[in-house]
This record gives structure tokens, sequence and C-alpha cells, in this order.
């Protein structure tokens, strides 16, 4: 039974060394590889929704003033419009 316990022991030991490798992965280069592969999967879908919700006629329901600020923010972010 000791020899199981220290066998298992060792086990953990060698499981926390891997958790420290994948600990030191940059979280800012997996952060922009999901940014590129989100980019690339919805790029399409971000650019037909741009054009769709241009083409579509205005209710005016917001003041122009907001309006205006909610449009120069799309036209700077339509290509990834999540903050990041």
């Amino acid at each position: 039974d000791k020899v199981e316990g220290a066998g298992s022991s060792e086990e953990d030991q060698g499981g926390s060394g891997g958790e420290t490798e994948l600990h030191e992965v940059d979280p800012r280069a997996e952060e922009s590889e999901l940014k590129q592969r989100l980019l690339r999967k919805y790029s399409g879908y971000l650019g037909s929704l741009k054009q769709e919700l241009s083409k579509k006629k205005k209710k005016g329901k917001l003041p122009k003033e907001a309006r205006q600020k909610l449009l120069n923010w799309w036209e700077v972010h339509y290509k990834w419009p999540y903050p990041s």
C-alpha cells in the first residue's frame, strides 16, 4: 500500500509539472490567435451585416448626434466589433 501511495504522489508531481508548462504560454498570444481565427470565420458575415445595415431605411429613433457617434464607431470597429 505504501508503494502505491508513493507512486501516486510521483504521478501527481509529474502532473503538476505539466500544468506549470500550460501556464507558461503567453495569454496575449492565445488571445491574438483566437481573434484571428474568429476574424477569418466571421469576417464575411460582419462585412455583409455592415452592408445590410447601411442599406436599410433608418427609423430615426435616436438623436442625430448619438446616431452619428454610433456610425463613426462602426466605421472604425466593423472588422472586429468586440472589446479587446
